[in-house]
């Protein structure tokens, strides 16, 4: 147990520099150091990032995921969508509702690229969709391809059977 507490403690220290960078970049530095201050003295975040549970590794994921996104725009270099992808997927290893922040990333670059009053072109967000798409699918390719599906939780898996249309000819009607 203590091996896991470990990794969990050196993922809530690695989720320092991205929430700084987040929040400097978003705001201002002096505010971004008390929101890094306040981020790892909660009560709440202090327990579940000491814990030996998965919550530190996907909020590490989740933290990068957001700061490569938010630089990515600001500079207007793809690179940093390809390592958003990764962390994201990364973050997908550890729990698959990192699944959301894909669908968020995806959503902004799509509609971002409709914009005709943003700096940057509609090919340029639609190669940087790609971007993020790649490394996201080579990050959670060797996953999927393990546990043989996208998840093992139960509720994934109920959510994917939900919304399958193939997963209804099994049903039989009274």
């Amino acid at each position: 147990q203590w091996a896991a507490q470990a990794v969990n403690y050196c993922a809530s220290l690695l989720i320092t520099p991205a929430i700084y960078i987040l929040a400097r970049r978003l705001l201002s530095p002096r505010i971004a150091f008390g929101v890094t201050l306040l981020f790892h003295t909660l009560p709440g975040l202090a327990r579940c990032l000491s814990d030996a549970l998965s919550e530190g590794l996907y909020l590490m994921g989740v933290a990068w995921s957001l700061a490569f996104t938010v630089h990515a725009l600001q500079t207007g270099q793809r690179f940093y969508f390809f390592a958003s992808g990764f962390a994201c997927g990364l973050a997908y290893w550890a729990r698959p509702e990192a699944a959301v922040l894909a669908g968020a990333v995806w959503l902004t670059l799509l509609l971002g690229s409709l914009r005709r009053s943003l700096i940057l072109s509609a090919g340029w967000m639609l190669s940087s969709l790609v971007c993020f798409t790649l490394a996201l699918g080579l990050t959670i390719a060797p996953y999927c391809y393990a546990i043989g599906g996208l998840t093992v939780k139960a509720s994934g898996q109920h959510f994917l059977r939900v919304y399958n249309p193939v997963s209804y000819t099994h049903l039989t009607l009274p």
